[in-house]
C-alpha cells in the first residue's frame, strides 16, 4: 500500500514515440491517409469553429427559453427573452448558411483540383 503513493520516475517519452510510430505504420498499412492538404485543414478548422458557434447559439436558445418561462408575467422580461430567442434563431440560421456555404466552396475547390 505504501509503495502505491511513492512517486516514481516514468520514461513515457520513449514509449510515446514507439507507440506513435507503430500506429502510423499500422494506419498506413490499413489504407488510412494521415497527410492532409492545407485546404482540408482549413475546412476542418472552419467546421470546428462553426460547430462551437452552433452549440453556443443552442445554449442561447435554452437560456432565453428559461428566461421566458421564469418571467412570471412581467412584460419587460418576456420581451427581452423573446428578443433574445429571435436573435438566437437568426444566429443559428446564419451558422447553418455559413456551414453550407463553406462546404460548397471547399467541395468545389477540391473537385476542381
Amino acid at each position: 500500500m505504501f509503495l502505491a503513493i511513492i512517486p516514481t520516475v516514468v520514461f513515457a517519452d520513449d514509449a510515446y514515440d514507439a507507440v506513435t510510430a507503430g500506429l502510423g505504420r499500422a494506419g498506413s498499412e490499413a489504407g488510412y491517409v494521415t497527410a492532409t492538404s492545407f485546404a482540408e485543414t482549413v475546412a476542418g478548422l472552419i467546421d470546428v469553429v462553426l460547430s462551437i458557434l452552433g452549440v453556443a447559439f443552442l445554449i442561447l436558445i435554452v437560456w432565453s427559453g428559461f428566461k421566458w418561462l421564469t418571467a412570471q408575467g412581467d412584460s419587460k422580461k418576456t420581451q427581452d427573452a423573446t428578443k433574445m430567442l429571435v436573435n438566437a434563431v437568426i444566429g443559428i440560421l446564419i451558422i447553418i448558411g455559413a456551414i453550407a456555404l463553406s462546404r460548397f466552396i471547399f467541395d468545389s475547390l477540391s473537385a476542381a483540383v
